[in-house]
């Protein structure tokens, strides 16, 4: 049995809502990849939301039920570049 066999695929997508008063993303597009994970901003009329999605390859111990438990250090480490954003505009 390979070891990769072992493993528990395991899609997701996220929709984060921008509150427009502190962050204003009109202006900006979003788009990059970090570790399999894809995040986009889109807007639409005067809102933005900040979309999240990818992949996680967990064990076959956690249920898939956890994925967010799990996915939840890779949305900080996202939430922390969206962050930085601001200082370069």
């Amino acid at each position: 049995m390979r070891e990769d066999e072992n493993i528990l695929k395991t899609h997701f997508f996220t929709v984060h809502s921008v509150d427009s008063n502190t962050y204003d993303l009109s202006n900006i597009k979003i788009y990059f990849s970090f570790n399999g994970i894809t995040v986009e901003s889109i807007s639409r009329d005067k809102s933005t939301v900040i979309a999240v999605r990818g992949e996680l390859n967990i064990d076959p111990i956690y249920s898939q039920v956890e994925t967010s438990r799990l996915m939840r250090p890779w949305l900080l480490v996202i939430q922390g570049i969206i962050e930085s954003v601001k200082y370069l505009v």
